[in-house]
């Protein structure tokens, strides 16, 4: 149950005291790291989840089209994010590649919340209400309920996926675990941390004069759909049966797998001869596959291992002999 990545670092630190007590002109040569991968994949994860983070508090500051309303719900991404954080580190789940994707999904999720709660603030100070806390406390408290039931929604949704049995359960379990704690801390920053810097940042300071949504195309054109809709009730249900059926008729024809395809970097040979015969009749044809192998630009690195004593496991688990001999590559892409 050890940590991959503090493994991986303790035993390259070994190494690298080891190297001084080698022969000159030795090279350690590291065949397979586990932790390169779950280094990469994390950056990976880490800068996509700041990319997101920077296009969020863009689309809220076009809509919003307020410095101050949009500092205040952006406050909610690192406020929701930190909370998560701290409960799963007392949860004792580590930073992996299903957490960060958790808290990837959660970042457009958790400023959600804020951002009613500080729209519904902006609009009643800009209809001319007193600039007064108790504005800011009547607003807020009027989505209250909409946001708690929309949030509680969709940490419904995610949380049963921690349920689950088997493998797939110990995956996606750190996974519904991050999704649904950073869900309800967003809930928790945009009913209490928001109203707070709202009445601070909001009530004083000059704000752009209310406009009546329903003088912009979109809203004109939203209404007249609206308005179809609701004198066209039998074909809005029909259709809406009909999407959904054809949705679930797609099962079949999408197929299932364990997890998605993808393309590996490492790659092992198997050669095995009859019971009984010779290492050296083993070893001349591996060596014919390592001139193949020596010969492609696509190989970076491979490993050869000719028979075994008797009772040792060979790198797959099977037991080892003179007869067979196993190769590990490592392909360059």
């Amino acid at each position: 149950d050890g940590n991959t990545v503090e493994v991986a670092g303790k035993v390259r630190a070994a190494m690298d005291e080891m190297s001084s007590t080698l022969p000159q002109g030795s090279k350690v040569e590291y065949v397979y790291d586990a932790s390169n991968s779950i280094n990469e994949s994390i950056s990976g994860m880490v800068r996509e989840g700041i990319l997101g983070a920077i296009f969020a508090v863009v689309i809220i500051l076009l809509f919003l089209r307020n410095g101050r309303a949009t500092l205040i719900a952006t406050v909610s991404i690192p406020l929701s994010m930190l909370v998560a954080l701290a409960a799963l580190k007392l949860s004792g789940v580590t930073l992996n590649v299903m957490t960060l994707g958790g808290l990837t999904v959660a970042i457009g999720r958790v400023v959600d919340d804020a951002i009613v709660v500080i729209e519904n603030i902006f609009r009643h100070i800009q209809e001319g209400e007193p600039r007064t806390a108790e504005t800011v406390r009547k607003a807020a408290a009027e989505v209250s309920s909409a946001i708690t039931s929309s949030t509680l929604t969709t940490v419904a949704v995610f949380v049963p996926l921690g349920l689950v049995s088997g493998i797939i359960g110990k995956i996606f379990q750190p996974f519904a675990l991050t999704v649904g704690i950073a869900m309800l801390a967003s809930l928790l920053v945009a009913v209490t941390v928001v109203p707070l810097l709202a009445s601070w940042m909001l009530l004083s300071g000059k704000l752009p004069k209310h406009k009546d949504a329903s003088e912009s195309a979109s809203a004109r054109f939203y209404r007249r759909l609206l308005g179809w809709s609701l004198d066209h009730r039998f074909a809005v249900v029909a259709l809406s049966v009909v999407l959904l059926a054809s949705s679930v008729a797609l099962l079949p024809l999408i197929g299932t797998g364990f997890v998605p395809e993808t393309a590996e970097k490492y790659l092992t040979v198997a050669v095995e001869y009859p019971e009984g015969t010779k290492a050296s009749v083993v070893d001349g044809t591996v060596k014919g596959v390592e001139k193949i192998l020596a010969s492609s630009d696509d190989v970076d690195f491979y490993q050869v291992t000719v028979g075994a004593s008797s009772g040792s496991l060979s790198m797959n688990g099977d037991l080892g002999g003179t007869n067979k001999a196993s190769m590990f590559v490592r392909l360059s892409t």
